[in-house]
């Protein structure tokens, strides 16, 4: 079995430019910003003055699109999401404080799910996809072929639309979980948001790897426990990055839920493919 688990763990040279000190991580919310700092630097780094794409799903507000799109002048920055109100008010917002829309910059409505019949990107970033978002932003990345994936993964108890926490603990962080996936709940009901059914908890380990060591149930589990458990969090990133590894990608960073890979190779399964 162990020529199964070479690969995806290799240089993990930009590791240390996405590490957080403790002191960074004791704050959560505030640990988010800072990870996407250092993410947007990585893209920066990796595409440098040449004219690239650069595709942002998941972007809510767009603010770390246009942020890219103002330091990289030759890329083209690419947002979407299903819901154009939050780009539209923070466009208004950066109006109002008198800065323009970067020329390089554009938003269009379309859901993470969605990657057909598109150009092949040269980085898919992500900053904050909750849950099954950050498996579909990885899936959407391998059927365009991008060359980089560089995503923040959160809020990991969100697997398969799964909206249940193992604790009954009230902290401040908690209780902003639960409000959050009462949304979720609500918008799925109503508007059919969040939900897609290649991502359903069946479809979980998405790794062949960790297919051989758990199964759906067990995923679940660790979805619900995720909240307060690190370890639980790592094993979910793992299955993720040994997607990526089965589908041509090496891991060049990884922290704390921050992704950085590179397509270097073709697939070596077929996408959708069942073991």
């Amino acid at each position: 079995m162990a020529e199964h688990w070479e690969g995806p763990i290799r240089g993990l040279e930009l590791s240390g430019q996405l590490a957080l000190s403790p002191r960074q991580l004791r704050h959560p919310v505030l640990a988010r910003e800072e990870k996407d700092i250092r993410l947007k630097r990585v893209i920066r780094q990796l595409v440098g003055s040449t004219p690239s794409r650069v595709d942002n799903p998941c972007s809510v507000f767009g603010r770390h699109a246009r942020d890219l799109a103002r330091s990289l002048p030759a890329a083209t920055v690419s947002a979407s999401d299903l819901d154009p109100t939050w780009d539209r008010l923070y466009g208004s917002w950066q109006g109002l404080r008198q800065r323009s829309e970067p020329p390089n910059y554009s938003f269009r409505v379309q859901s993470v799910y969605d990657a057909t019949g598109e150009a092949s990107p040269d980085v898919v970033a992500v900053f904050g996809a909750c849950g099954s978002l950050a498996d579909g932003a990885l899936e959407r990345a391998v059927r365009l072929a991008s060359r980089y994936v560089v995503v923040r993964a959160c809020c990991h108890e969100n697997l398969g639309m799964n909206t249940q926490l193992s604790t009954w603990k009230c902290s401040l962080w908690h209780v902003g979980h639960r409000l959050k996936n009462v949304v979720f709940r609500a918008q799925r009901r109503q508007r059919g948001l969040y939900w897609n059914e290649r991502f359903a908890v069946e479809a979980y380990p998405r790794s062949r790897r960790l297919r051989q060591l758990l199964g759906a149930n067990d995923v679940l589990s660790l979805a619900r426990h995720a909240v307060d458990c690190a370890a639980c969090r790592l094993l979910i990133d793992i299955d993720r990055l040994c997607y990526l590894d089965e589908h041509g990608y090496e891991l060049r960073g990884y922290h704390q839920g921050m992704i950085v890979a590179e397509r270097l190779a073709a697939p070596k399964h077929a996408l959708g493919s069942v073991p």
